[in-house]
């Protein structure tokens, strides 16, 4: 693939929208909340660019077989997000449930739910 071809490629909607899951998945792997919601507008474009592909096959059913392979490797992309998604999830639920544990258990033996403080911050 030519230098040229690589600048033509983010017209194509699938590979738009693969370059706004991978930089959340690389925005997964950072230790800042603020670089995850920075992705938040890029995969609200992700998901307009996988509804004009979408619109597009309804329309004209046959697919390349380049635009068939992007098309699965935006679904595995899909998967592999969810999937570290839902380990931070597991992560931070055991994190509560060991920090529920220090503050005491309930008569059934299970550890305190902690409750998150009603404070809000704010920057701006």
């Amino acid at each position: 693939m030519t230098p040229s071809n690589r600048n033509e490629e983010p017209r194509n909607p699938v590979v738009q929208a693969r370059a706004h899951v991978a930089a959340l998945r690389q925005a997964l792997f950072t230790p800042d909340p603020e670089a995850i919601l920075a992705c938040v507008p890029g995969l609200a474009l992700a998901a307009e660019c996988i509804h004009t592909v979408e619109n597009r096959l309804r329309d004209q059913p046959s697919i390349s077989i380049d635009e068939l392979r992007e098309w699965n490797a935006l679904k595995a992309d899909l998967k592999s997000v969810g999937r570290l998604i839902e380990h931070g999830a597991r992560f931070y639920r055991g994190w509560a449930r060991i920090l529920g544990s220090a503050s005491g258990y309930t008569a059934s033996g299970e550890a305190t739910a902690l409750t998150p403080s009603g404070s809000i911050a704010m920057k701006g």
